[in-house]
């Protein structure tokens, strides 16, 4: 859920046609997965908070944009 989250947030708020990249790499029998786009970001003082369920950075309330249907 969290990958699908972050896949889909890359796409919501990131411009049209601008590249979206999914790293994947593993390190001492741990994996670590990536996602990187160009949008708004979420500020770094918010950045602890997207674990918390529901949560929504001010940045992208009321943005009109809905899900891709990645789902």
């Amino acid at each position: 859920q969290v990958l699908y989250n972050l896949i889909d947030n890359a796409i919501k708020f990131s411009e049209n046609d601008s590249l979206i990249t999914v790293e994947v790499s593993e390190k001492n029998e741990k994996v670590f997965i990536s996602v990187k786009d160009h949008g708004i970001g979420i500020p770094r003082q918010e950045q602890t908070k997207i674990w918390e369920r529901f949560y929504k950075s001010d940045l992208s309330r009321g943005k009109d944009k809905k899900g891709t249907g990645l789902g």
